[in-house]
């Protein structure tokens, strides 16, 4: 079962969705909204009811069902069904009050501020928070209907009517209202008027009306079949009016639930009741006919069960009843003969019910919808952006960073076995610079239809996928997480981005035992394609070197976390090893980018400042300068404290630039003590603000005397040296993107 979140304080579970959309939104969105106290858990849902279905529309209806059915329908229903129990705020609503004291002032405690608050929920509030449809509106509506037609209740009477009368006002000029109002109609009145009785029981739409309009109640008595008969002329002649709008399709369902209820009880003539059915038949040559009430008044349906077992479609009963009202017809058509039946039937539906339609206006002739010509432009557009590809991959194919470079690598490796995989861009912008040329779909116009799908992100941002765009990104045969993550746990929280993938592929043991233990879908580790562009070499003195300078380069991306990614050990070892009085011509080099405004970076940059020979490229550098400049240099530094895989390391290697790295996590997969110089450390738990959900989590903390011994040897050491740069360049062979290539398409056609 997917993990939800639970407000224990007020008894409520937060739709499943919001869970997702914490866990992907990031560290800041999570401190905004605590999920660990009842407080922040109001303040998710208060959030998404103001602002969530506009920044996720992908998950709007699925989480404003699941809060309306979940949090207020259901548990309204329970409240209401118990007839001596007052009217009560629903969670929803108490959510709402409690993030909201502007409202009255304070969270309702009384009867009457709860009265008061379900009025402005039914004015205004709904409309504020857009958490409802027409028909989820009235389904409220009903409930309350319900609940006063059985027990007197002034509240419930008047929120009734508040809530009535305001979707008649909205169904004027829209029809998802109208549409909402007619099927509130047929549930409470038009489905009780076919089936009446002859004792002429109002309907309860009709009862409840009679109780609380004094007017009405004070004139006609219902004790009598007379006064039942009164209040159902008053009723179709001006009553219903003040509720519900004339449309041409309330006039034409009553005529033929008339016509329905005639039928049933067998009648060749009509009853004074009856000739109320005929008055709104004639009613409906006063009023425009539209479609919709044109397909009701000619009764055109499949047939319907009668009741004695036989099978009578609608027009047939509609038929019986204008015969029954017409001399003329009774003396063309003898009923009781079936050819005479059949034969008024398709009278009354090829040309009777014209006889009915205000005179030229004939609106049953349906024209064929217009389309414009940039319709059908955009229409083929579409279908031929939207062909259907095998395989598809989805993530970030312009970023300029190692997410970017994963898919765009990941689509280069497939290409070498033949498979031409479709690459779809996630539609959110990101902290990377996206400006790769690459071509890609992007993800509004696609179908997301491939027999495999790859989502190649982390799983965090495939929930994003989910948020944003909605289920039609996950409709592939066969869903594949090509996940990243560096931690040794994965976390409670985000196990509910199992639910969206079949399997999972990962780049190293070290994220494969971590999800392994948090999910029996099928995990593989498979190899991350390494692959260096062939860029001619530069003078060192384009970076500001000579050659007489030592260089040790680091590289990180501040927004994979500066915490992970160590800098600062970095800077540490160098000094250690390399001291300025013995070493002034020794260099580090520290390429960054996104670093944004993080405490530990600005200590970095304060301790580089004190020594002239650290230089900091802080900003996104061109493909090939970024090669060029690590080329440049003598060893690469990595003094990370947990890592997925670790492309700046595999990329060295490939380049034959020897490799000091802390000896742990994903790396560990290409790097042994035979290719590279591996730093020891221990393993320490996180602290807040080093990684999201950092509970319960360890890493390693690198050995900063190590990490300098290590440069040293690596400086002084040539043999060594050469020797484990060229068996670093064997092992990262075996991750170019023909060998990754052939191990993909090998799981592809398991």
């Amino acid at each position: 079962m997917s993990p939800r979140i639970r407000n224990t304080n007020y008894g409520y579970f937060a739709p499943a969705g919001l869970l997702g959309i914490w866990v992907g939104a990031g560290p800041h969105f999570q401190n905004l909204y605590p999920i660990d106290n009842s407080e922040g858990i109001d303040r998710l849902v208060h959030w998404w009811l103001h602002s969530g279905p506009q920044e996720f529309p992908g998950i709007r209806d699925l989480v404003n069902q699941s809060l309306f059915s979940e949090l207020h329908m259901q548990p309204l229903e329970r409240s209401l069904s118990d007839a001596g129990a007052d009217l009560t705020l629903s969670p929803l609503q108490a959510i709402v009050s409690r993030c909201r004291p502007d409202i009255f002032g304070s969270t309702p405690q009384d009867r009457m501020a709860e009265g008061h608050f379900w009025l402005w929920w039914l004015s205004d509030g709904q409309d504020a928070y857009n958490v409802t449809s027409y028909g989820s509106y009235l389904a409220q509506m009903r409930l309350l209907f319900d609940r006063a037609s059985r027990n007197e209740s002034t509240i419930c009477d008047e929120l009734f009517f508040l809530g009535l009368h305001k979707i008649r006002g909205a169904s004027e000029n829209d029809s998802d209202a109208l549409s909402a109002l007619e099927d509130f109609l047929e549930a409470v009145h038009f489905s009780f008027l076919e089936k009446m009785d002859n004792d002429l029981e109002p309907s309860p739409l009709l009862r409840f009306v009679h109780r609380v309009r004094t007017d009405v109640h004070e004139t006609i008595d219902l004790s009598s079949r007379q006064g039942r008969f009164e209040l159902w002329c008053w009723w179709l002649n001006h009553g219903q009016f003040d509720l519900i709008p004339e449309t041409p399709w309330s006039v034409a369902r009553s005529f033929t639930a008339f016509a329905i209820r005639a039928y049933s009880y067998s009648r060749t003539d009509l009853d004074d009741f009856d000739e109320l059915g005929t008055a709104q038949l004639h009613k409906l040559m006063t009023l425009p006919l539209d479609d919709r009430a044109t397909t009701a008044m000619r009764g055109d349906s499949d047939s319907v069960n009668d009741g004695s077992g036989d099978r009578v479609d609608l027009a047939s009963k509609i038929a019986q009843f204008v015969w029954c009202s017409r001399i003329d017809l009774q003396n063309a058509f003898d009923i009781s003969q079936a050819a005479d039946f059949r034969a008024l039937r398709e009278w009354w539906l090829k040309t009777g019910w014209l006889e009915y339609v205000r005179t030229g206006e004939v609106s049953a002739a349906r024209s064929a919808p217009i389309i414009r010509s940039e319709k059908i432009a955009e229409t083929s557009l579409t279908r031929q952006l939207s062909e259907r590809h095998p395989v598809s991959l989805v993530g970030y194919p312009r970023g300029e960073f190692g997410l970017g470079e994963d898919i765009r690598l990941l689509r280069n490796s497939l290409q070498t076995t033949g498979i031409e995989p479709n690459v779809i861009r996630a539609p959110w912008q990101i902290i990377a610079r996206q400006t790769i040329e690459e071509p890609a779909q992007e993800a509004d116009i696609a179908t997301f239809d491939s027999e495999v799908m790859l989502y190649v992100m982390p799983a965090f941002d495939t929930l994003t996928l989910l948020n944003k765009v909605g289920l039609r990104a996950f409709t592939a045969k066969r869903k594949i997480g090509y996940w990243q993550w560096e931690l040794d746990r994965f976390p409670d929280p985000a196990k509910i981005a199992f639910d969206l993938i079949d399997e999972i592929w990962c780049h190293s043991e070290h994220s494969a035992r971590a999800f392994r233990s948090a999910t029996d879908k099928p995990v593989v580790k498979v190899p991350l394609p390494v692959f260096v562009p062939e860029v001619e070499p530069v003078p060192r003195s384009t970076f500001g070197f000579s050659e007489r300078n030592y260089i040790v380069f680091s590289s990180f991306d501040g927004a994979s976390s500066i915490s992970r990614k160590n800098p600062m050990g970095v800077i540490l070892a160098f000094q250690q090893a390399f001291p300025t009085t013995k070493w002034p011509d020794a260099r580090l080099v520290i390429k960054a980018m996104d670093t944004i405004d993080d405490a530990l970076w600005r200590e970095c940059q304060r301790k580089a400042a004190l020594d002239n020979r650290i230089r900091i490229f802080d900003r996104v550098l061109g493909r090939n300068e970024y090669y060029e400049l690590l080329q440049s240099c003598d060893v690469v530094l990595s003094m990370h404290r947990a890592e997925g895989f670790g492309r700046v390391m595999a990329e060295a290697m490939a380049l034959e630039i020897p490799t000091v790295a802390s000896g742990y996590s994903g790396n560990l997969d290409f790097m042994s003590e035979e290719n590279s110089w591996l730093v020891p450390g221990v393993l320490l738990p996180l602290v807040p603000g080093d990684y999201p959900f950092y509970q319960g989590q360890e890493w390693l903390e690198p050995d900063i005397g190590e990490a300098a011994k290590a440069l040293l040897d690596c400086f002084e050491n040539w043999e060594k040296r050469a020797r484990l740069v060229e068996n670093a360049k064997a092992t990262i062979e075996c991750y170019s993107p023909v060998n990754c290539g052939r191990f993909y398409a090998d799981l592809l056609t398991v």
